[in-house]
């Protein structure tokens, strides 16, 4: 619905963060290989598509019920042995900030900003003929595509950017940490796996 190339960047991202975050501080011994982390972040593109066009979706409320139940059940899974939380944890975090970055603005913005009459509903990114229409508008005449926009406008852009931004710093930070650093964080293992620490209290050595 957002296009190939959004759809492969937020994916990819997802799950790359998703690693590094475990790699960070998930517990000793965890090996994380699955596409969960990736997975959340298109979790958290729902929620995002849901909440930016929540007065078009007939039954929202019951919507966000039930993908709020996805993510709950998703992060308790994410406790058991052998599963790495921070994973699902980072995908989703990234989700949410290139979701922010990549999705359409919210459909009341995009009313309150004239947006709306470019782009009526929220049809697929890179197949839309107003997209089109926009990217030929700003080559033509890239001061003119600026010209007129209201401070709500640009207010969302600056938000966009400050997002974009903070996620990279964000990025590199914990890669030097892993790198570097390797500082960790006591109360970490309480979002990760919950029975490996009493297993390895019962079984100091992994006997089993």
């Amino acid at each position: 619905m957002i296009g190939h190339f959004r759809y492969l960047v937020l994916y990819l991202a997802s799950g790359i963060f998703g690693f590094v975050l475990g790699g960070n501080y998930a517990a000793e011994g965890i090996a994380s290989t699955g596409a969960s982390g990736a997975l959340f972040g298109v979790v958290a593109l729902t929620v995002l598509d849901l909440l930016y066009n929540w007065n078009d979706r007939p039954k929202h409320w019951w919507d966000l019920f039930w993908i709020g139940v996805d993510v709950v059940v998703s992060f308790i899974l994410g406790l058991l042995p052998g599963l790495d939380n921070f994973s699902h944890i980072g995908g989703f975090f990234m989700g949410l900030v290139l979701g922010i970055c990549i999705l359409r603005s919210p459909a009341a913005l995009r009313e309150r900003t004239g947006d709306h009459e470019f782009e009526p509903t929220y049809s697929p990114v890179l197949d839309s003929k107003t997209q089109a229409t926009a990217t030929t508008q700003f080559v033509k005449s890239p001061v003119g595509f600026f010209k007129g926009r209201k401070p709500a406008w640009w207010a969302w852009w600056v938000a966009r950017a400050l997002a974009l931004t903070f996620v990279l710093i964000v990025f590199i930070l914990l890669l030097n940490n892993f790198y570097i650093y390797r500082k960790t964080c006591g109360w970490c293992k309480y979002l990760s796996c919950l029975v490996r620490p009493l297993y390895f209290r019962t079984f100091p050595h992994g006997q089993s």
